[in-house]
């Protein structure tokens, strides 16, 4: 259940607002591929749910067959391929799965970061003159620390 929000808590709930918000927005993405899987985008610029899975299903459609032909071929029990050491242009799936997540979470920040600027907005709305000089008071504190 949600925190009931009252006056009393009020500047409490703007400063945990305003602290995820600024956790969220000095978030770092660090990103192991550097390059475009062809037909797509390099992930880390990529700009829309829908071509994040385009490049997730892009990539696994191809993997899906090599590691298919590696198995149909008997080459991983012949010990001439490892199926988890596949570079896919220069990269491991791992690697490249690992970094749609990673772009996947930065949209879902994205997202989170707009709620909590709405909620912002809403609670600095609704503060009382007694309100707005206690955080402004709070804030000085803070400078001066």
């Amino acid at each position: 259940m949600a925190t009931k929000i009252t006056r009393d808590n009020l500047l409490k709930q703007l400063e945990t607002v305003n602290s995820a918000i600024d956790e969220l927005t000095n978030k770092s993405y660090n990103y192991t591929t550097n390059r475009a899987y062809p037909g797509c985008m390099i992930v880390n610029t990529i700009d829309n749910v829908k071509d994040l899975i385009k490049t997730w299903e892009t990539i696994h459609n191809t993997t899906k067959a090599s590691t298919d032909a590696i198995k149909s071929l008997g080459l991983d029990k012949l010990g001439l391929v490892n199926d988890e050491d596949e570079k896919y242009y220069g990269y491991t799936m791992k690697e490249w799965e690992d970094d749609l997540k990673l772009r996947a979470q930065q949209f879902a920040d994205k997202e989170k970061i707009k709620k909590l600027n709405q909620a912002k907005k809403i609670l600095e709305k609704n503060m009382s003159e007694d309100d707005k000089f206690m955080a402004d008071m709070n804030a000085v504190a803070d400078l001066i620390k």
